[in-house]
């Protein structure tokens, strides 16, 4: 009898192992360029079958195909003669058998990920593949069992639809996870990398694998759910359909303050908290009159739902700051009951004490040398405190201004920008003033001052100042003398930015002490 050409091929040792060779060096080729740890566990699995392949067909080769045995005439009589090797035969099969689930093994392998994902960024379920690679390979069993036996299929089938039965009733959970992973992958509610939440359970999606989802939460910990479950379960996907996502929010503000002054805060600290998205704009809204607060709602949108506790973090300390910067109050519960004696004098030491320190602190501005102590003291009792959040804006460059800021602690970033370019000039700190021309004239702030760490000012404002000068005009030319040897020293750090040099400082006196009596309304010269 003539061999197949199946059997041609598997007999002639030259082509049979330059194929082998050929698809181990395709798997050795697709584990060496993917980074994905399952395609690199599929192709050494793909690489060790072929090798058991190759063990088995020179196995095949030492064994006799035929052997002794009785063979049964068509007359019933049995004579003895050669026979199929039973040795032969089972391991013919076995190694068909691994040669064919090496094949699929590669063929997906290359179908899939290195073409379809690789190349044409088409992404297939790995259950859905799998799938199909047991089917197959079951249908190729199948085909070697009728093709190299005397299998009887018809009983055999018969005998799988009886054991199919009773392993279904045994393994129904199993199956279960089984099938309701495979409807999950196909249907795409989620992938590996989105976070999710199943339940009362969140994190990111690290595995689907045929039996369980696995989540690695916030606490770093490994959450492993049967797939069964997920399907029956409510399923939130926080990067579908893509990963930018709102974040809620509430707050409650005390009732004497107004909702404009207080959305106004709050859109200031989102502006300044890094990862808030620009655009869509954070949506303050007044929704709700609470017990003892008037309760706000915010909604904000960021890229990543990995990001939320860093960026709620951030968020809500900068919103302290913008509240603690305009005297906004966040009031304590009506239930809770602070049993304290505070006398009127209790009170009036501690403005003391808090005025004292204002007025140290002025008395080390040399542009307040002018002013006598009771002046400078009562300037101390019109300052203000106001406290900025590490990367938080103070002024910036261009701004029209009217306020001295003094770092009484922390320290503060100063920058300026000229022609697209910025260039750090200093790094100050406590006892630092910012702001004397704002304060005097009103000028544009010409640099950008930003807290290097959580930062307290003392401020001194335009109405604040108007008094002292009404209290004593003649203080006013003093000042814008000092103002302009200022104005020179610092044009001349600002030479390397290429800023234009400052007039000469006679003039600058003269038209610093003008704008002067211009900002805060009086008469040029007048004497009060």
């Amino acid at each position: 009898m003539s061999q197949l050409p199946v059997d041609q091929f598997f007999t002639g040792t030259g082509l049979l192992y330059a194929t082998v060779a050929v698809l181990a060096l395709i798997g050795l080729i697709i584990r060496g360029v993917s980074r994905d740890p399952n395609v690199r566990r599929r192709a050494l699995l793909v690489v060790g079958l072929l090798l058991i392949f190759v063990i088995l067909r020179v196995a095949l080769s030492e064994i006799p195909p035929r052997a002794s045995g009785w063979i049964q005439t068509p007359t019933g009589e049995r004579v003895e003669g050669l026979v199929m090797n039973p040795s032969f035969q089972i391991v013919g099969i076995l190694m068909l058998v691994v040669g064919l689930l090496a094949v699929l093994l590669i063929g997906s392998l290359f179908l899939v990920d290195f073409v379809l994902v690789r190349q044409l960024k088409f992404e297939i379920p790995n259950i859905l593949r799998d799938v199909t690679v047991m089917a197959l390979f079951f249908v190729g069993v199948m085909m070697i069992l009728i093709y190299r036996t005397n299998l009887d299929i018809a009983g055999l089938f018969t005998t799988s639809a009886v054991l199919s039965v009773i392993i279904g009733l045994a393994l129904q959970d199993t199956l279960g996870n089984v099938f309701s992973g495979l409807a999950l992958q196909t249907e795409r509610s989620f992938s590996v990398g989105d976070w999710v939440r199943f339940g009362d359970q969140e994190g990111v999606v690290t595995d689907i694998s045929w039996r369980a989802t696995i989540l690695r939460t916030r606490q770093n910990d490994l959450v492993i759910i049967p797939n069964s479950l997920i399907s029956k379960d409510i399923v939130v996907n926080y990067s579908a359909p893509t990963r930018v996502h709102a974040i809620m929010a509430e707050i409650g503000v005390h009732y004497k303050h107004p909702p404009a002054e207080v959305i106004e805060a709050i859109e200031e600290a989102s502006d300044q908290t890094i990862h808030i998205l620009k655009l869509p704009r954070v949506d303050v809204r007044t929704y709700h009159y609470g017990d003892f607060a008037i309760m706000y709602q915010i909604k904000y949108w960021i890229k990543d739902y990995a990001d939320v506790p860093d960026i709620q973090n951030a968020f809500f300390t900068r919103i302290w700051y913008a509240f603690s910067r305009r005297g906004i109050e966040i009031p304590f519960p009506i239930r809770n009951l602070y049993m304290r004696t505070i006398t009127e004098e209790t009170e009036k030491a501690a403005a003391r004490e808090a005025e004292n320190r204002i007025f140290e602190q002025l008395r080390e501005v040399p542009l307040f040398d002018p002013l006598t102590d009771e002046e400078t003291r009562s300037l101390a009792s019109r300052a203000r405190v106001e406290r900025y959040f590490t990367g938080e804006v103070v002024m910036e460059q261009g701004q029209a201004g009217d306020s001295l800021y003094i770092v009484d602690e922390g320290s503060v970033s100063v920058t300026v920008s000229h022609d697209d370019r910025s260039e750090k000039l200093a790094e100050l700190g406590p006892s630092a003033i910012i702001g004397e021309m704002a304060l005097m004239t009103g000028a544009e702030r010409t640099a950008t001052v930003s807290a290097s760490m959580p930062t307290q000012f003392v401020v001194i404002d335009r109405e604040a100042f108007r008094k002292t000068l009404l209290q004593n005009p003649h203080i006013a030319e003093q000042i814008s003398e000092m103002l302009a040897a200022r104005r020179e020293q610092r044009d001349a750090t600002l030479a390397a930015l290429h800023e234009a040099a400052s007039q000469a400082p006679s003039e600058e006196k003269g038209q610093i002490l003008s704008r002067i009596w211009e900002f805060f309304g009086f008469r040029a010269g007048a004497r009060l």
